[in-house]
């Protein structure tokens, strides 16, 4: 007989994809949207669609509206469960470029994307996971705007690094 976890994670579609693998060097800044607005770009037919950022080098911000800037080291990852908007930049305060759209970067689909003022070097890989509404619910309502773990250390972080690369 199948636990309630079980039958969820069958009864769900989970799918996931790296849609930006970046060079970023300082100073820089990117404006990310909201969920909502990305997932037609990202995975049309996704009910719902959860952003993550994953600093493979070196070190940048987050910034969250109504939040204190929070500072990213390598081997961090940072999630929106509620799909929040959000930046990334290599300090606090930047202003984004204009004409930088997600919809423009994506339909370069670049292999590895590089931008910058020509300082401090960060890395990062910037993907989602789609998933149905029933998922997001039972997994993600009761999460944070932003959740943070850091995956240095261990073996599953390890894996992770191992295989976005």
């Amino acid at each position: 007989m199948m636990d309630a976890l079980s039958e969820t994670l069958r009864a769900v579609r989970l799918v996931g994809a790296i849609f930006i693998n970046a060079r970023f060097t300082a100073p820089w800044c990117y404006q990310s949207p909201h969920a909502d607005a990305a997932a037609p770009l990202l995975e049309p037919h996704a009910e719902r669609v959860v952003i993550f950022h994953l600093v493979t080098d070196g070190e940048c911000v987050v910034e969250l509206a109504g939040q204190a800037p929070l500072r990213l080291v390598a081997g961090d990852v940072v999630m929106f469960p509620q799909g929040h908007a959000h930046r990334m930049a290599s300090g606090p305060g930047l202003t984004p470029p204009r004409g930088a759209r997600l919809q423009d970067v994506l339909a370069r689909r670049p292999l590895k994307l590089l931008h910058g003022g020509g300082g401090r070097p960060t890395g990062l890989v910037c993907g989602y996971l789609a998933c149905d509404a029933r998922l997001a619910r039972m997994l993600l309502g009761g999460l944070p705007p932003l959740v943070r773990v850091n995956v240095r250390g261990g073996n599953a972080g390890a894996w992770l690094e191992a295989s976005l690369r």
